[in-house]
């Protein structure tokens, strides 16, 4: 055990070999249905799901920032009653509010919150859902040895409390942090193996997401006509959830795989379906990855101008959100159409210079994280040798001990021989 907690201490120096070998705990526990104990709550209304949801948070998929403007309110009233449980549903279904208009520090406060109420009513399936939730937000924050390290802790707990819909989710999550790493082999692989824990009809969303998981790392590895198929599997699922956000998800997946046989027409269609699902969500982010899309299908069609409309867009909406890595792959497909316009290009010379500023403020955070991620490895493996030391330590005290007793025996027999 003190092996395996070292392991998923570590952080992302080599996050994707590392996140292959914590996935193997997966493979112990047996797929069983959640404990008996809270088989009377109700399924709230996720297709397939087994696992306990408040109301609010399926609400949260349609209508986020509804939720999160009635939430407060209820978890007052959830402390005011001591409900540990569900104080812990209802940080759940913030964090999924969250999630939806893309709030990742919000959902990962409302998953720390999550985890510690559900510690707290020692409840094993929703910490894991906690620290899922926080984990998934610490990855989309860039911060990937940090999610890692809360994945790890979630196989932990399945261990003990086996759920093949937890399992799944896990997988999931790493497949997720498998293609951001940019290991879109091992990315495909986590989404089938996420697949493989499920039955059909069983956690359709997870599911769904999953198969869009595997179309993305299939499309970057060139397999279009597999990633397609994937895709379309994905989205008669999709059809059967209410998730409007998860719908805009595999419109985007649509386009990009488009993208890649320069198919104006599909990914200018996919581009304006996520743009209309991220109004109705109010999810900027979303919007600006619909816009986008529709930039590159303009590049592709051969419109520039509306190309740098789009393009001015999508990086208006990543930079209200202060979204750095986005917006600096905005940057380049700007200047990319400026440079390549007919007429004088216009805020260029401003648009490099923020490009710049951009490139240096990612690799130095880049640096910093990898920094970061060094510390922790050198701190982790001096208290693996100040661990080694003290059970050195203790296996010599034994030693010692066990000779002065034998001399303590030998010295009473020599007195008794002498008396006697």
């Amino acid at each position: 055990m003190r092996q395996v907690r070292g392991r998923i201490s570590c952080m992302c120096g080599g996050a994707v070999g590392r996140i292959f070998l914590l996935s193997l705990l997966l493979s112990l526990a047996v797929p069983v249905l959640y404990a008996q104990e809270h088989a009377s709550i109700p399924d709230p209304g996720v297709e397939g799901s087994s696992l306990p949801r408040h109301p609010l948070e399926i609400r949260a998929l349609v209508e986020p920032e509804a939720v999160l403007a009635q939430l407060p309110g209820e978890i007052a009233a959830a402390r005011a009653d001591g409900d540990q449980r569900q104080l812990a549903l209802l940080f759940l279904a913030e964090a999924n509010g969250c999630r939806v208009i893309a709030d990742w520090l919000c959902q990962r406060n409302a998953g720390i919150n999550a985890g510690e109420a559900a510690q707290a009513s020692s409840d094993e399936v929703l910490l894991m859902r906690a620290l899922i939730a926080e984990s998934r937000a610490s990855i989309a924050l860039k911060d990937f040895s940090k999610g890692e390290k809360l994945l790890g802790e979630a196989e932990l707990h399945l261990v003990h409390t086996p759920s093949p819909e937890i399992a799944a989710d896990i997988f999931l999550a790493y497949s997720s942090l498998s293609f951001t790493l940019g290991n879109h082999v091992r990315s495909a692989d986590y989404a089938q193996r996420g697949l493989a824990q499920l039955r059909a009809g069983e956690a359709l969303a997870t599911q769904a997401r999953l198969l869009r998981n595997q179309a993305r790392a299939l499309a970057q590895l060139g397999q279009s006509a597999e990633a397609n198929k994937s895709l379309a599997r994905g989205i008669e699922i999709a059809q059967r959830v209410q998730d409007p956000k998860l719908m805009g998800e595999i419109y985007l997946e649509v386009a990009r795989v488009a993208r890649i046989v320069k198919d104006a027409k599909t990914m200018r269609v996919n581009g304006l379906k996520v743009i209309e699902l991220s109004r109705q969500l109010k999810n900027t982010q979303l919007e600006g990855q619909g816009h986008e899309v529709l930039g590159h299908a303009a590049v592709v069609a051969g419109d520039r101008k509306q190309a740098l409309v789009e393009f001015r867009n999508a990086y208006a909406s990543f930079q209200t959100l202060g979204l750095d890595r986005d917006e600096l792959r905005l940057a380049r497909d700007l200047i990319s159409v400026l440079i390549d316009a007919e007429a004088e290009p216009v805020n260029l010379a401003a648009l490099v210079r923020r490009f710049l500023e951009l490139d240096i403020a990612v690799r130095e955070s880049d640096r910093l994280q990898a920094a970061d991620d060094f510390d922790a490895r050198l701190k982790y493996a001096q208290q693996e040798l100040d661990l080694v030391r003290l059970e050195g330590e203790a296996t010599l005290a034994r030693e010692r001990e066990s000779a002065l007793t034998q001399t303590n025996r030998l010295n009473l027999f020599l007195v008794l021989l002498s008396l006697g």
